[in-house]
This record gives C-alpha cells, structure tokens and sequence, in this order.
C-alpha cells in the first residue's frame, strides 16, 4: 500500500558501491604507475572540489588534478581505462534493485537525490540496472536539503535515506517531520557518529526495508 508521497534516497555508497569503483580506479592507475599518494590526494579533491563541499567529479578533473601534482602518464589511454570501469553493472549492491522495487510500491514518488557532476552521476546510474525503479533524478553539488524543499511542499508523508552524516544532519534540522534514516556507511563513520545525529541508522537496505515496513504496518 501507498504510505509515503515521496522517498529520496542517496546513490553513492547507499545503493552504488563508490568505494570499490575508487579502489578499481586507484588500480588501474598503479598500472600506469601513477603514486597512489597522488591519486589519493587528487581523488579526495576531484570528488569534493578545490573548495571543498562541492561535489563536481569527473574522470577529466580527476586527471588533469593527478597531472597538477606532477604524475606523468596518456591522458587518453587512462581516460579510456576508467570509462571501462562503467561498461559493465559492476557496482550496484546486490539488494539495490529489490530496495528500490520495494519504495515504488510503499510510495507515490521515488526521488534519487544525489551530489556531484549531473553527467557523471548520470553515467555511474547509467552502468546500473536502477534507472527504471526512479521516478525522478535530482542532482545537486551541494545542498541536498535546499533540493528536498524544491521539489516538495510538505514533509510528513516523505522518506530520506542517506549514508551521509553531514547531509543526514542538515536534513534533520530542516524537516524534523520527514522519516529520515541512515544508511551507515562504516567506511566513513563509527556507530557512535551515527547516533550523535539522532536517527535511525542500519547497516544494509534490508534492515532498513524491514524497519521501514514495520513502521508502516
């Protein structure tokens, strides 16, 4: 049954596995003997911008800040090696497609809301088989919470689902009333960063799916 008017639910690491897509990258680039300091250091800028909390990724930027720091290597060849890493749906986890089904049927609307570079994120959602369980994909380089309140007008009948901490944090003070759970990303965060913010939290989508059916009943 229909419970919720809308769900936004987060891309990387919560239904996409970004962190073995930039450890396979990281590989590739070792081949072309690239430091792994400098890819690191260039990774960690690509993804959050020379400003920082700007989420603007590219294959492109990502190379021409690796070449900043001095790596010497084919532009085009390593572009190549990491557009393959996207041919194939090497990425998605397992339970994404059943989490997803699962939201569709419980909500009118389910919103990815996602921060990075539109095109890229398009092509990351592009290499999965996800794309037909969205009604909407909501792309941002900052401000998740500023694009929930565009796209919707009341809260109380709406589902947020995260890894994020910072994000998490911003959406709680700004609609207490939306269900808004953690998807705990335990690369990133400890339980405790997790419970500091105040919201349900769980390690894989079937726990969440579970709580969220319990609750719904």
């Amino acid at each position: 049954d229909i419970y919720f008017d809308s769900v936004f639910i987060d891309f990387d690491n919560t239904l996409f596995d970004s962190y073995q897509f930039v450890e396979d990258a990281r590989e590739v680039s070792k081949k072309f003997g690239i430091d792994e300091k400098i890819f690191n250091r260039a990774v960690h800028t690509a993804v959050h911008g020379r400003e920082g909390n700007y989420y603007d990724y590219t294959f492109e930027f990502h190379l021409e800040l690796m070449k900043e720091m001095g790596a010497e290597f084919s532009n085009i060849e390593l572009l190549q090696r990491f557009e393959d890493l996207l041919i194939e749906n090497k990425y998605e986890f397992d339970d994404s497609k059943e989490f997803l089904g699962f939201l569709k049927g419980i909500s009118k609307k389910v919103y990815l809301l996602t921060a990075g570079n539109k095109n890229f994120q398009k092509k990351k959602l592009g290499s999965t088989d996800l794309a037909d369980y969205l009604d909407d994909i909501l792309i941002c380089h900052a401000g998740k919470e500023n694009l929930i309140g565009e796209t919707i007008d009341s809260y109380d009948k709406a589902l947020s689902i995260n890894d994020n901490l910072r994000e998490n944090k911003s959406i709680v003070k700004k609609y207490p009333e939306m269900m808004i759970i953690t998807r705990l990303n335990d690369k990133k965060y400890s339980e405790e960063d997790a419970k500091e913010i105040g919201v349900r939290y769980f390690k894989t989508l079937n726990e969440i799916q579970k709580y969220v059916g319990e609750q719904i009943k």
